[in-house]
């Protein structure tokens, strides 16, 4: 298999609201992004721990045993009989690509060494970034589109320094733990690629050198929906879950979608937040008109008193 060319980082940017309003409350947001068609072909970064074998990684990670060879595969330049603890490996889909959709392999065909040069290049990737970043190389056959061709991915999941990420789930679903209120799909050309992972280590502080490379199109910007964290301090709701899809808008163009919202309350059961939502303002309505009924009861009787005869004995 091989990979080249363009780079994606997918993340999940924090925006904690400073300030609660009176009866509101914050609740825990979990954005899961859903790479739909790229699922099919994203190679997860994966961190050597000690012990581990590339027999024991495919193992437990691709389901067999006899995938270790496409391990090594997608490392040349690795010795698979002297690994060592925290290198960096990239693991294969977990359902291999047909033969004859493996990416550039005319491309590879013609200079046998092209695929070994890159792969040096992309082993050096992103040892200074934030921890909690899970790292994705997507091998996708499609040249000819503007966004999704061989590309990388770069997943903010929200875990602190020294836990590591969750690995990629069977159904191509990447958990960010993060207070994320508009979780970003950036998408990086690989000249660009150097750059935009030193201005994101710095974080929220380096929006005046990405606006250079967004001006020159080498990065574009994909803002998902916001993701509402402030609710209301009535309503039963802790924990929010939203599923963002990656889909192809038009013509290979990337774009992020809601396909899926869920509930949960403090104890984790599964709420109808629309349910839930409109019992609140029912009660609230129930609640005003009682308190009206009795302020209108207090007025006619007063009334009452006031006009009241007095008979005299």
């Amino acid at each position: 298999m091989t990979a080249v060319a363009p780079t994606v980082l997918l993340l999940a940017l924090i925006a904690v609201p400073d300030i609660v309003p009176e009866g509101s409350k914050l609740i825990r947001a979990e954005v899961r992004f859903e790479l739909g068609m790229l699922a099919r072909v994203a190679c997860v970064a994966h961190v050597v721990a000690e012990g581990e074998t590339l027999r024991s990684i495919a193992t437990a990670r691709l389901g067999s045993a006899a995938r270790h060879a496409e391990i090594a595969a997608l490392q040349p330049s690795v010795d698979p009989e002297r690994l060592t603890i925290g290198q960096n490996l990239w693991l294969p889909p977990r359902d291999p690509l047909p033969k004859d959709q493996e990416p550039v392999a005319a491309e590879a065909a013609a200079d046998p060494g092209c695929w070994r040069r890159r792969c040096r290049a992309d082993q050096k990737a992103s040892a200074a970034l934030p921890a909690g970043v899970l790292r994705l190389r997507i091998l996708a056959p499609r040249e000819d589109s503007p966004d999704y061709g061989p590309m990388f991915v770069y997943a903010d999941t929200g875990h602190p320094a020294g836990v590591a990420p969750e690995p990629l789930s069977a159904d191509g679903l990447l958990v960010c733990q993060a207070q994320s209120n508009r979780p970003t799909l950036w998408v990086v050309t690989r000249s660009a690629r150097e750059a935009f992972e030193a201005a994101l280590v710095q974080g929220p502080l380096a929006r005046p050198q990405l606006e250079p490379m967004l001006a020159a199109r080498t990065v574009r910007e994909l803002v998902g929906p916001r993701v509402q964290r402030l609710v209301p301090r009535s309503t039963p709701v802790a924990r929010r879950e939203v599923v963002l899809r990656v889909v192809d808008e038009s013509k290979g163009r990337l774009a992020l979608a809601v396909v899926g919202s869920r509930s949960f309350d403090a104890e984790n059961r599964e709420i109808d937040d629309v349910k839930a939502e409109k019992e609140r303002k029912q009660e609230t309505v129930l609640l005003l008109l009682l308190g009206c009924g009795g302020a209108l009861g207090l007025c006619f009787a007063g009334a009452r008193r006031r006009h009241a005869v007095v008979v005299p004995a």
